[in-house]
């Protein structure tokens, strides 16, 4: 199984052009410093995470497999429909 040509361009985040873009746009000199005005320092880890390697994409697919979806607790209404129109109380 060969991954899709686009799985890197589309999980891997904008090429740097486009980061150049936003972050001018946004008014910021790097990611760094737009992180650091969006994300209180309250909730940020102190130190890097300490997580295995990574799988491939083909790894990843196969050990899904075997997944069930489990019968759920609460009904899902994504996907019903959408409807254009204007409620008053």
């Amino acid at each position: 199984m060969q991954p899709h040509p686009t799985v890197c361009r589309r999980h891997i985040g904008p090429a740097p052009d486009g980061s150049r873009a936003m972050l001018k746009l946004l008014g910021y000199p790097s990611l760094d410093a737009m992180v650091d005005a969006a994300v209180p320092k309250a909730i940020r880890l102190a130190k890097p995470l300490q997580l295995p390697a990574a799988r491939s994409e083909t790894r990843g697919a196969r050990r899904a497999e075997g997944n069930r979806v489990a019968k759920p607790i609460c009904r899902s209404f994504i996907g019903m429909g959408y409807y254009d129109c204007i409620t008053r109380r």
